[in-house]
């Protein structure tokens, strides 16, 4: 049908139904996603807040890189003296329930 043909109304009513169907779709879209920006934003603030707070420069990833690696060896170095420290602690318990069941005995 050339285009200087008149048009049915119902055919344009339909093409209008879609494009407005569409154009509700991207609607619903651009609010999700600027929903999303903001939630990331109020999260990137809370992590660049934590990481200035434990003095990393937040702007040399290197630098995040080395802080990250240092804190997940003291991490690593703290587990195991707890584990130590719970070892002696159980042995310190023993040695004073023998000292209790002489004393008693």
């Amino acid at each position: 049908m050339p285009e200087s043909a008149p048009r049915d109304p119902a055919s344009i009513e339909r093409e209008l139904g879609v494009l407005e169907e569409g154009v509700d779709r991207l609607v619903r879209e651009l609010e999700e996603y600027r929903g999303r920006a903001s939630l990331a934003e109020g999260e990137h603030a809370r992590l660049t807040g934590l990481l200035e707070r434990s003095g990393v420069d937040v702007s040399d990833p290197a630098s995040l890189e080395s802080r990250l690696q240092e804190l997940t060896e003291e991490n690593f170095r703290l587990k195991e003296v707890l584990r130590e420290a719970r070892t002696r602690a159980k042995r310190i318990r023993g040695r004073l329930i023998v000292m209790e069941d002489e004393s008693a005995g």
